[in-house]
């Protein structure tokens, strides 16, 4: 059952890496959109310009939903990775 328990831990922490990452990057991009000098500061740390779209925002929400949907149905996994049980 090692590599089963490998798979659930390995879903568990991408689907909180993408929730973390998403919400990052849709409040970053967010505020960016609204005010004029976090856009020029995300703009200098990114290399790339900043607040003209809400793209990068609802990204960040794309990416908060798929991290949701992975860490809800861990359990799913886990029940498919079951070996099977004798009667």
């Amino acid at each position: 059952m090692a590599w089963q328990m490998l798979v659930i831990v390995a879903q568990l922490g991408i689907g909180a890496g993408l929730l973390l990452g998403g919400l990052r990057r849709a409040v970053h991009y967010g505020l960016a959109y609204r005010n004029k000098d976090h856009a020029e500061r995300l703009a200098k740390r990114t290399g790339q310009p900043a607040g003209h779209s809400l793209r990068p925002a609802f990204i960040g929400l794309a990416m908060m939903a798929v991290g949701v949907v992975m860490m809800a149905t861990i359990d799913m996994t886990a029940d498919a990775l079951r070996p099977p049980q004798p009667y």
